[in-house]
């Protein structure tokens, strides 16, 4: 089973979406990319994998940017405030809650 749940985010001034994703889509593009003006990225909070897919909904003057989460696992509201209090919606990747365990 997929969960899915939605969220918008305001984002810092002036916010031209396409040159910040550009910045940040290099590396693995099974684990993150930008394409149809959606950046994406495999991330880890609270222990469970999440796929925000986030485009810019807003303004260059008013920003925000709207996020679709998906998941094998439910999305909790603590896992939203998590990923609403990132500097930007690029630096998900830094953000990591479990400890590594060897499987």
């Amino acid at each position: 089973m997929i969960y899915s749940e939605k969220m918008t985010i305001a984002a810092s001034l002036p916010l031209r979406f396409y040159l910040s994703a550009e910045i940040f889509v290099n590396g693995d593009e099974q684990i993150r990319n930008y394409e149809n003006d959606r950046f994406w990225q495999v991330i880890r909070v609270n222990c469970k994998f999440i796929l925000p897919i986030i485009k810019a909904v807003g303004s260059i003057y008013k920003p925000k940017v709207s996020a679709e989460l998906k998941s094998n696992s439910s999305i909790a509201e603590e896992d939203k405030r998590k990923l609403k209090k990132l500097s930007t919606p690029f630096s998900a990747w830094i953000m990591t809650s479990c400890p590594y365990t060897k499987g």
